[in-house]
């Protein structure tokens, strides 16, 4: 019995076809890699231009036998979407959380912590979200106050 296999033909057919395919599938996903890597490039730098032009100043801050006051003050044309407020107990988080209450530009909002944790040092972060992007916190325009 004679064994007979696909002509040459046929044969070099099939691997351009497939070829083909593998390159379109290869280059669909190199395409939507480079798009979302864009995004995302284009989305921090967005944020560090506008953390770079916010101005926030904690204004007062102080603790009593039921929590922690802040007052945050902003100096800048940029609404503020909320803060990530970290207090510190010498060089140990006693809290970290984040508020999403707006800072309207050139405003000035006050922030209260139930907390029973001895708080040394107050750290606020701002919340930015630029169009079109997911919310940011701008570490460089954070601000510190000791209590």
């Amino acid at each position: 019995m004679e064994k007979k296999g696909i002509s040459p033909l046929i044969a070099t057919v099939l691997l351009i076809g497939f070829t083909i395919v593998l390159a379109a599938v290869v280059m669909r996903w190199g395409s939507e890699f480079v798009r979302e890597t864009t995004e995302e490039t284009a989305c921090l730098s967005d944020l560090s231009i506008v953390c770079t032009n916010l101005r926030v100043e904690i204004t007062n801050a102080f603790s009593n036998s039921t929590g922690i006051y802040i007052t945050i003050s902003s100096a800048s044309d940029q609404t503020i979407d909320g803060f990530r407020i970290i207090g510190w107990s010498g060089t140990v988080t006693g809290f970290s959380e984040e508020r999403s209450t707006v800072l309207e530009p050139y405003s000035t909002r006050e922030y209260s912590f139930v907390n029973t944790s001895a708080i040394t040092r107050i750290e606020a972060l701002p919340l930015i979200t630029p169009e079109g992007c997911e919310i940011g916190t701008c570490v460089e325009s954070g601000v510190e106050y000791t209590l």
